[in-house]
């Protein structure tokens, strides 16, 4: 699976969000991600979303909070 492809699927799995995503990263910055007691480094990469639709039932629905935040 490509980086591109990655980002739709958890973008539709964890906020239920489809839409046009563009090839171009346009942020990357390191972080950690829980695996039980463990944090392990890990580094997000994001994408930009057009013609996002939401919806209201997806997998990790309950699960997140769901925000939109600018670029900047």
């Amino acid at each position: 699976m490509s980086l591109l492809q990655a980002a739709e699927r958890e973008a539709w799995e964890e906020a239920g969000a489809s839409g046009l995503v563009h090839a171009a990263e346009i942020a990357r910055y390191p972080t950690f991600k829980r695996r039980g007691r463990l944090d392990l480094p890990t580094e997000m990469i994001v994408f930009r979303m057009d013609h996002t639709r939401l919806a209201d039932s997806y997998p990790e629905a309950g699960q997140r909070e769901r925000r939109f935040l600018p670029v900047a």
